[in-house]
């Protein structure tokens, strides 16, 4: 559990050289000291297009949890990172395969982060739910 050159790569949205270091058998879904993988630095960062190569190269990061139970779709909700969480929603981790999809529902009310709610709740999520990991 390392920071890899993927991750640095996919933190700054430096399409070719992450597409380089998968090509070149790198693994997308690695974790990192905290358990973040290459998907939550480039969706917490807005990187869209790095966001789909990952989710395109890499088997299944979408479920991936970091050491605090989150995935990449509850980074874009806490920093408002709108288009790659269109790209995560359409992958389908919204509710499918994220375990605690409604932790970014709650992250995205609690910081009023309207956008980020409404493509959460437009995706499925329950508003009546309460929060079991906060």
């Amino acid at each position: 559990m390392k920071f890899t050159p993927l991750h640095a790569a996919a933190e700054r949205g430096h399409l070719p050289t992450v597409q380089a270091l998968l090509a070149a058998g790198a693994d997308g879904g690695s974790a990192d000291v905290d358990g973040a993988t290459p998907l939550h630095h480039a969706s917490a960062h807005g990187h869209v297009a790095t966001v789909v190569a990952l989710l395109r190269a890499t088997s299944s990061p979408l479920a991936a949890e970091n050491l605090f139970g989150d995935t990449a779709l509850h980074w874009c909700a806490l920093v408002h990172c709108c288009p790659p969480l269109h790209w995560l929603r359409h992958a389908a981790c919204c509710l499918s395969q994220a375990p605690n999809p409604r932790r970014g529902v709650c992250r995205a009310c609690a910081k009023g982060r309207v956008e980020v709610a409404e493509l959460l709740l437009d995706a499925g999520s329950d508003p009546d739910k309460a929060n079991q990991v906060w």
